[in-house]
This record gives C-alpha cells, sequence and structure tokens, in this order.
C-alpha cells in the first residue's frame, strides 16, 4: 500500500525519462513497447517482491 502514495512520482518519471527520451529520437514502436513492457515488468517484480515478503514473515508469526 505504501506504493501508491508514490505512484504520482512514478508516473511522471516514467514519462519523463522512459517515454521523453525515446519518443524524441524516434516515433518507431519497438522502442516505446519495450520500455512501457519494461516498466510493468519491474513494477509486478516488485509487486510479488513485497507480497511474497508478506507471505514469509506471516507465516513466520513476525507480523
Amino acid at each position: 500500500m505504501r506504493a501508491l502514495i508514490f505512484s504520482p512520482l512514478w508516473g511522471i518519471l516514467f514519462i519523463a525519462f522512459g517515454l521523453g527520451p525515446v519518443l524524441s529520437r524516434t516515433s518507431d514502436w519497438l522502442p516505446i513497447s519495450r520500455n512501457v513492457i519494461g516498466f510493468l515488468v519491474g513494477a509486478l517484480a516488485a509487486y510479488l517482491t513485497y507480497q511474497f515478503r508478506e507471505d514469509v514473515s506471516s507465516a513466520s508469526g513476525e507480523g
């Protein structure tokens, strides 16, 4: 839930530093789709890591 606080910041950074340089160089879809897919994979990995840590801590009785 903490990530939701920073979600507007991630959106701004993704557009400014993720899509901005690519769109200024080219209008091809391949680099744009690679950046979008890379961002989504990173977000999914962070989410799954957070969920895994919660599951482990609740299973061990630390939560």
